[in-house]
């Protein structure tokens, strides 16, 4: 590889790479979603004298826009702002590779070849790897055992706990009113 195009792919990981830490520093000051809309005015209000509109039609321009826009960088930034690190959020955001290939299987009738297959699988083992290190070798995993190990109980109370599955469940965090508050006042600050 030519040494320009070399220092091209470095720059373009180094931004890359910059950019999960300002959208950290960012989320700070700046509700998540308000600050994906000021991204992406900043970064398209240079680009419309410089780059033609594709040529599809205005629906699908406009449906990808808020999919990728709204969906998946107003997820992202809301994410990192309710505390997920910004090199773990670098990682997950490139989870959106396999479900373009989900989406192409389903929708557009293509089939990936086999060293993509395997190019893939290797690349999600990688991703597993990483998030069940992260999360404290699968403790912090969405679905605990505690949750739904209580969900299993059906509600019967071990004599040694008091609150039986209620209590074990977790499921007393889930309805407490303060946590109803904690959570219409995350929505709010999106």
């Amino acid at each position: 590889m030519p040494l320009r195009d070399l220092l091209l792919a470095l720059s373009i990981m180094v931004v890359w790479g910059v950019n999960f830490v300002a959208i950290r520093w960012g989320v700070n000051e700046v509700p998540p979603l308000l600050l994906t809309a000021l991204r992406y005015v900043v970064a398209a209000f240079p680009a419309v004298f410089f780059i033609r509109r594709p040529k599809v039609a205005l629906g699908i321009l406009i449906g990808y826009g808020l999919a990728v826009g709204v969906g998946q960088f107003g997820l992202l930034f809301a994410a990192i702002k309710f505390g997920m690190p910004a090199g773990l959020a670098s990682l997950v955001i490139q989870l959106q590779a396999f479900f373009t290939i989900g989406l192409a299987v389903a929708f557009l009738g293509e089939r990936p070849k086999g060293a993509q297959l395997v190019g893939a699988l290797v690349a999600f083992a990688g991703i597993a790897v990483i998030a069940v290190e992260r999360l404290g070798g699968g403790s912090g995993l969405a679905v605990r055992h505690d949750h739904w190990g209580g969900g299993l109980l059906g509600g019967r109370q071990p004599p040694h706990q008091e609150g039986g599955a209620y209590r074990h469940a977790g499921l007393r965090r889930l309805v407490e009113p303060r946590a109803a508050h904690s959570a219409l006042c995350a929505v709010a600050d999106l």
